[in-house]
C-alpha cells in the first residue's frame, strides 16, 4: 500500500512491450546480423498520481504510443515515489489486443 507519510509524488510508469521481436542490422559493426530480443519496450509513459483521500489514488492517462509489429504484446506498470527510481509496486501481464 501507498504511505501518506511523505509529501513527496507517486508516479505511474506504464510500459507497452512487445516479445520475440527481431531486426535486421543494416550498418555498422553487426551489419547482415539479425537481432532476436526476448522482449522490448515499445512504448513508455510517465504519470503523478493524484490523491483522491487517504485511501485512493488516481490516474487519467493515455497508454504509451507504438508501433505494433508483433502480436504478442506485454503491459507493465509500476509505481515510483519523489525521483527515486525503485519501484514501491508493480504489476504487469499479457495484452491481446489494443
Amino acid at each position: 500500500p501507498l504511505s501518506n507519510s511523505t509529501s513527496q509524488p507517486y508516479h505511474i510508469n506504464i510500459a507497452i512491450l512487445g516479445f520475440d521481436l527481431t531486426n535486421e542490422i543494416r550498418s555498422g559493426e553487426n551489419a547482415g546480423k539479425t537481432l532476436h530480443h526476448d522482449f522490448v519496450a515499445l512504448g513508455h509513459t510517465l504519470t503523478t498520481l493524484t490523491k483522491q483521500n487517504q485511501r485512493q489514488y488516481q490516474i487519467k492517462t493515455d497508454l504509451p504510443d507504438y508501433n505494433n509489429t508483433n502480436n504478442k504484446l506485454g503491459l507493465a506498470a509500476w509505481i515510483t515515489k519523489g525521483n527515486n527510481p525503485t519501484p514501491v509496486q508493480a504489476v504487469g501481464g499479457w495484452l491481446k489486443t489494443l
